[in-house]
């Protein structure tokens, strides 16, 4: 980055403590054979000033080109060879090109302004609606394995781990490394919903459990916070879905899992909406159904009516499933993936991991 040597100059001059230490740095000098000047004036201390500039520059030039290297200047002023370089050092850093972006450069000394699309993702989808193979499918992407997608257990940033313990005592049912946990921690500070992810993409945020109630489904409970937080250019939001039947079934098959929606909603009333208190299976089965296809259309309509496209993921509509994914990872990266592959499971891959774990139980146990 550069500047016109006088301008640079009349900035150092009015800044005195910055004058000082250059002048103090250089007077005297010699490296690399050349010599600065001992000032005795101010004028000479300009002089100075002009001399460490111009000779930095040049030496820098000369040094790094001869070996090679492109060096990318950004002369404050010369506009079109900024915007140049600036595309072109986006491009080496990210190592590829990146389709939208502005550069407004501050002539006042502030931050550069970069506008990209790259945001992050949160799925509002229920567990067993295929968030599992959202996860795996997304981490076949290089660019979003190794931590960028978390499923259900999530990474905290640093500012998180510094945060006191009274903050972050577990929230009742939560773990402590759950998705859910960040989220109700986020909240309750007043911080964007999202703030405490390591992760760029979130695809089951659940820590339902007995004594979480509907604090354990961040996606239902927060739905106003996640509204009112981010615009439709600051994050991209998924929604995992299938057939309500098969859903209500693959939840009745998990008796655990059946037992904590059903405690967390009988006779609950959010926005307006009651469900009723079961008092049997098939009005249990009733009350599933209610949750999960009232949670999906109360998702649409609040998301929807502030302008943000949520990417709904429908199991067995592949066609669009293949439209959206193709969308939500142009989204987290902000730029086009020629070349992908989206596999989804049609078996649920959890439920196998927990038969398994299960024989191996039983196993042991016959061994003892």
């Amino acid at each position: 980055t550069t500047l016109s040597t006088k301008s640079w100059v009349a900035n150092i001059v009015n800044w005195d403590n910055a004058k000082m230490r250059f002048v103090l740095a250089f007077r005297g000098q010699t490296i690399d054979g050349h010599t600065f000047s001992i000032p005795q004036t101010l004028d000479e201390e300009k002089y100075l000033l002009a001399d460490v500039k111009d000779w930095h520059e040049n030496r820098t030039r000369t040094k790094l080109r001869a070996v090679g290297h492109e060096l990318l200047e950004f002369p404050i002023g010369e506009n079109e060879l900024m915007e140049r370089n600036y595309e072109i050092l986006i491009r080496r850093l990210l190592r590829h090109d990146v389709d939208y972006f502005k550069m407004t450069w501050a002539n006042n000394n502030k931050k550069r302004v970069i506008n990209a699309r790259k945001v992050p993702g949160f799925n509002f989808g229920l567990m067993k609606t295929g968030t599992s193979s959202l996860w795996k499918t997304l981490e076949t992407i290089p660019e979003l394995n190794d931590t960028k997608v978390s499923h259900y257990r999530c990474t905290a940033t640093s500012e998180y781990q510094r945060l006191p313990k009274s903050v972050t005592d577990l929230k009742p049912g939560c773990s402590k490394h759950t998705c859910g946990q960040f989220v109700n921690v986020a909240v309750s500070l007043k911080r964007k919903p999202l703030d405490f992810f390591a992760e760029l993409m979130q695809a089951q945020p659940d820590c339902l459990s007995i004594e979480s109630g509907v604090a354990g489904l961040p996606q239902i409970k927060y739905l106003d916070e996640f509204v009112s937080a981010y615009k439709p250019d600051e994050a991209v939001f998924v929604l995992t879905t299938r057939s309500t039947e098969d859903w209500v079934n693959s939840i009745l098959n998990w008796p655990s899992a059946k037992m904590r929606f059903v405690l967390a909603f009988r006779g609950l009333t959010i926005d307006g909406h009651t469900f009723i208190l079961p008092r049997n299976l098939d009005e249990e089965r009733a009350l599933l159904a209610d949750v999960k296809d009232w949670h999906e259309n109360r998702t649409r309509t609040k998301l929807r009516a502030v302008g943000h496209e949520l990417l709904e993921f429908p199991i067995g509509e592949n066609e669009l499933m293949e439209r959206n994914y193709e969308i939500l990872i142009r989204r987290l990266l902000g730029h086009e993936v020629d070349n992908f592959e989206m596999k989804w499971a049609n078996k649920n891959k959890n439920l196998q991991l927990r038969r398994n774990e299960k024989k191996k139980r039983n196993s042991r146990k016959i061994l003892l």
